[in-house]
């Protein structure tokens, strides 16, 4: 895991990169416009050049919850459509994360359908 939040993650992945790692996923704490990911993106594909090596998926944390409607909520929200939206940007087709709580309800509750990558399944919240 590489954080995507911090001030140079292809700088990090370029110091790692010598030690064998095949795979990376690039994880963001709390949000992502759609401009930085795109700046990012191509920051680490360069990192990565003839290497081998891929950003195998996206992750989200946010201290929101993308099914509630506070500000911190709809900043998770936006991040996760960010990272469904510019995942290919990275070479990935998977967008994972920890998508938050309901506050007062339990852990029952329906899943929210967010977006689809195309040509692969749909990504929910459950």
């Amino acid at each position: 895991m590489v954080s995507g939040s911090v001030r140079d993650p292809a700088e990090h992945i370029r110091q790692i990169l010598p030690y064998g790692f095949e795979s990376f996923y690039l994880a963001f704490s709390g949000g992502v416009r759609a401009g930085e990911l795109a700046r990012l993106a191509d920051q680490v594909q360069s990192a990565l050049a003839d290497s081998g090596a891929v950003i195998g998926s996206l992750g989200i944390y946010g201290n929101g919850s993308p099914l509630e409607n506070g500000q911190a909520d709809l900043d998770t929200f936006a991040a996760w459509k960010t990272l469904i939206d510019g995942a290919h940007l990275s070479g990935c087709n998977i967008v994972w994360g920890f998508p938050g709580r309901v506050r007062g309800s339990s852990v029952h509750v329906r899943g929210v359908f967010l977006g689809s990558l195309p040509g692969h399944f749909g990504c929910y919240l459950l």
